[in-house]
């Protein structure tokens, strides 16, 4: 009964020193957390088995040791999966950046300017028309006197 209560007491205050805060650690790792919490969980299930055939030890260590392996397996496999949706996202909003830029297509810009006098004391007026391409560069520029 001691050893049960010594594993058990062991189990929770080693889980107080698992976090899953990805911010906390510095990046998410799947599979260190799901092995401490698999060993965790896996070694008191263990030590209850194992307490009712005599050997709650042996209990302890088998399924600590099989929680561990299957929790990291378990956490290695939610962390690739959240880089790849990750990865994924982040694709799709490059791709709507770009498709969002290229529906941006200037207009012509018209610029009307008042040249100085003509000789006979007459304005010159002048229009400029600009047209524009999809990257903002001019392709045509007429003049069009009025």
């Amino acid at each position: 009964m001691k050893q049960i209560v010594l594993v058990l007491l062991l189990a929770v205050t080693l889980s107080g020193c698992v976090t899953t805060d990805s911010n906390l650690q510095g990046g998410n790792n799947g599979a260190l957390t799901g092995g401490v919490l698999g060993g965790l969980l896996g070694g008191g299930l263990g030590t209850a088995i194992g307490s009712t055939l005599g050997h709650a030890g042996t209990g302890a260590l088998i399924g600590a040791g099989i929680g561990a392996l299957g929790g990291a397996l378990v956490g290695s496999q939610q962390q690739a999966q959240q880089q790849a949706n990750q990865q994924a996202e982040q694709i799709a909003a490059q791709q709507q950046a770009q498709w969002q830029a290229q529906q941006q297509v200037p207009q012509p810009q018209v610029i009307n300017y008042v040249a100085p006098q003509a000789p006979d004391n007459v304005p010159i007026k002048k229009r400029v028309i600009r047209e524009y391409d999809a990257e903002g560069n001019v392709i045509s520029e007429k003049e069009d006197n009025q």
